[in-house]
């Protein structure tokens, strides 16, 4: 089972080869915004 996941992430992995950058770099952008915002919210 674990196997079939980790084959099924790395061939998208490979299919999204030339986009990977860019998306990681996305997601980190798109977390470190949320988490600001949860903290300012919380913390006001």
């Amino acid at each position: 089972m674990r196997s079939c996941v980790l084959r099924s992430i790395l061939i998208f992995d490979f299919k999204m080869h030339e986009l990977h950058h860019n998306y990681m770099m996305f997601i980190i952008f798109i977390a470190k915004y949320k988490f600001v915002y949860l903290l300012n919210a919380y913390f006001t």
